[in-house]
């Protein structure tokens, strides 16, 4: 029987990003993935978009799908949504793994992506990256998720995962960070492993955070090497 793996993308993403992903590893597990609210065509929450609402709208996913203890992995905002999952005892996880997630926020770190989720700047300064949100969440209003994601960064800069809770976590979890990502820093991903139980780490060479930089060859690796 093949392990389950549960995949999830990031803020502003959807399951469709990780479809490269998912070729690369429907030969050695059973893949199960989950757009978000507002994410891929999904309706919105009608409580608006926030880490508990996230969290709670994947638990009853993962209760239906019959997922406890499964594997995950999770890109950027789906890492962190795995880990509130984790901590807050809504699910257990076999194992952990985690990329370009971003676990230092304060109001400085949350002011700063905040300032990069205008959408009529968005629309007027990167047209290309408009039309590719309004084709991801279409039919939804693209500018509408931009908004809510930047409520929930807000939320973020003041309520967010503490540094004691971290050792809280006993799975084994795996955080990778790309070298080059310009959102998360290595040391804010360091700090977290060193605080996790049964944690371990691993920098990927020549990676940005934008999932589309990532080599997917190499996240399959690290994957199967970490939970298999």
């Amino acid at each position: 029987m093949m392990e389950k793996i549960l995949l999830l993308h990031g803020a502003l993403g959807s399951t469709l990003q990780l479809k490269p992903l998912t070729d690369l590893l429907k030969d050695r597990f059973e893949i199960f993935d989950f757009n978000f609210s507002g994410h891929g065509g999904k309706s919105f929450n009608k409580n608006g978009i926030s880490i508990t609402n996230l969290s709670t709208s994947l638990a009853d996913f993962i209760c239906e799908k019959n997922l406890n203890n499964c594997n995950v992995f999770g890109y950027s905002l789906g890492g962190y949504i795995a880990f509130n999952l984790q901590l807050n005892r809504q699910v257990n996880f076999n194992k952990i793994i985690t990329l370009a997630t971003k676990f230092e926020w304060n109001i400085e770190t949350s002011n700063i992506e905040i300032s990069k989720l205008n959408p009529e700047k968005i629309e007027l300064k990167i047209p290309e990256f408009a039309k590719q949100l309004a084709t991801i969440h279409y039919p939804n209003d693209w500018k509408q998720l931009v908004n809510e994601v930047a409520l929930m960064i807000k939320d973020l800069g003041t309520n967010h995962i503490n540094e004691s809770q971290w050792k809280e976590i006993e799975c084994p979890v795996r955080i990778c960070i790309g070298d080059r990502d310009q959102m998360v820093r290595i040391e804010e991903s360091l700090r977290v492993y060193r605080s996790i139980i049964n944690g371990s780490f691993s920098v990927f060479p020549e990676t940005y955070h934008p999932i589309e930089k990532i080599n997917y060859n190499r996240l399959a690796m690290e994957i199967k090497q970490f939970m298999l």
